[in-house]
């Protein structure tokens, strides 16, 4: 279907939208507020698609809001509900990927946001090389960070010991 021919559907969609919204809605509903909250975010609403968020305490409710907070580079709150995010569930697989998006935002190059990275690409099961790509950044623009030095020196052993046990020819 042409987009022109999706347009009415589109404001009747959004406009059934604004009506349910405007009711009691059932904030244990997390589906529907993320639903609404992405058809206001394709809509180009943001400020809508954080009101539907905020009635939300669901972690996937904080964390789309912490996405449209980074959109709208408005880092400072999106670091304030990532706080309500670790203070719920910290340890929530939600959460750690909140917390590389804020890191990211805050600086991508910065030695811990990389040793985020390298720590949630394993955890999220991510390809080898992925971490391996975060490994090698780390290696080689901060030589001198203590998890550099600690991971270069067990390199090191390891490389001794599998000389030491290597077959003899």
């Amino acid at each position: 279907m042409p987009s022109a021919t999706l347009a009415p559907h589109r404001d009747a969609i959004v406009a059934e939208l604004d009506k349910k919204m405007a009711k009691s809605v059932d904030v244990a509903n997390t589906t529907f507020l993320l639903m609404a909250a992405t058809i206001y975010c394709h809509e180009q609403n943001p400020d809508a698609a954080l009101r539907a968020l905020h009635q939300g305490d669901s972690l996937e409710c904080m964390a789309m809001t912490v996405q449209i907070l980074l959109k709208l580079d408005r880092l400072d709150l999106a670091r304030k509900e990532l706080k309500k995010m670790q203070e719920q569930d910290e340890d929530a697989t939600l959460t750690q990927l909140a917390t590389a998006w804020v890191n990211l935002a805050m600086d991508s190059g910065h030695p811990e946001t990389l040793l985020n990275l390298v720590v949630l690409s394993q955890h999220l099961g991510k390809p080898p090389e992925v971490t391996n790509r975060y490994l090698a950044q780390l290696k080689d623009a901060h030589k001198s960070h203590p998890f550099i030095k600690e991971y270069q020196a067990k390199e090191n052993d390891f490389e001794r010991l599998a000389l030491q046990y290597a077959p003899s020819a």
